[in-house]
């Protein structure tokens, strides 16, 4: 028996599914998010009638479990959703489905979702002003630099700008098996960089190593993946983000010349990424003039 409506499968699917993906989990933290709030193999058999993505077991989940653990799953997906906002220091796009899903649970028997946080805080701190042109005079310093050197000169100006911005940067370090070109503090992210200066574009396979790296780390890590010299068109045409924005040269020469904030411009891109699963879309486009 189907124990939810089309219209409640609908809401469910609104905020918790995009493009087969749901929220942020990879496989690995996906199966163990079931196996640990409702002792569920979501990737058995069982689950793959519609389809073996993400999205398509929540489907089947919804049809196949019984009403206590289709609230269970609910109500803890609504609450890894807000954590993830939280985090981000962005606004919920979707808070007043929340009010719907509540409502869902409690038909379920459950108790009604929290929905009274705020996402945002009422003010945001006023910035200090930025040397955007010292900023640019920097950048065109490290362009005019031979190839070998040029790839530590990037990282250190990258630094340099983060830190403009009050980010928190920390240089490039080493762990077991990988390297990481620094991070960076944004809210109560911690934003994990990859930096390249190479004459050809970044390719997909690159772009997914580095998504996998971050997918590795806890749920509050994002990443940012900078190309001065850009993304192949198939790495932007297959990329599904998850939980990596990214900046090229034209990013950075068009936020500095057009005297944006750093901090504005990765909130901005971070949010259409949310929307569209697009990891990048270029600053003029978010920004237009």
């Amino acid at each position: 028996m189907t124990i939810l409506t089309a219209v409640e499968t609908k809401i469910a699917l609104e905020l918790f599914e995009s493009g087969g993906h749901v929220l942020d989990f990879s496989n690995a933290t996906y199966a163990a998010f079931f196996r640990s709030e409702v002792g569920v193999g979501i990737y058995d058999d069982a689950y793959a009638i519609y389809g073996t993505s993400k999205g398509k077991r929540l489907r089947a989940f919804f049809e196949k479990a019984q009403p206590a653990g289709i609230r269970k799953i609910l109500s803890s997906l609504w609450a890894y959703r807000q954590t993830m906002f939280r985090i981000s220091g962005e606004t919920d796009p979707l808070i007043d489905l929340g009010t719907d899903l509540s409502a869902l649970v409690v038909r379920l028997g459950g108790q009604p979702l929290t929905l009274s946080v705020r996402l945002r805080p009422a003010s945001q701190p006023k910035e200090e002003p930025v040397d955007h042109a010292g900023l640019m005079a920097a950048l065109s310093e490290v362009m005019a630099l031979d190839p070998q050197p040029r790839g530590f000169a990037f990282e250190r100006f990258l630094r340099r700008m983060f830190d403009a911005w009050g980010l928190d940067a920390r240089q490039a370090f080493r762990i077991v098996g990988e390297q990481i070109d620094g991070s960076f503090q944004l809210g109560d992210a911690t934003v994990l960089l990859e930096a390249k200066w190479q004459n050809h574009p970044v390719d997909l396979f690159t772009l997914q190593g580095f998504q996998g790296r971050v997918e590795d780390r806890p749920t509050w890590t994002r990443g940012l993946f900078v190309s001065y010299g850009g993304f192949s068109s198939e790495a932007l045409q297959r990329f599904q983000t998850r939980r990596v924005i990214l900046m090229d040269g034209l990013d950075l020469h068009d936020f500095l010349d057009r005297k944006l904030s750093l901090r504005t411009v990765i909130s901005a891109k971070s949010r259409r990424a949310s929307e569209t699963g697009q990891g990048y879309v270029q600053v003029r486009e978010l920004f237009p003039s």
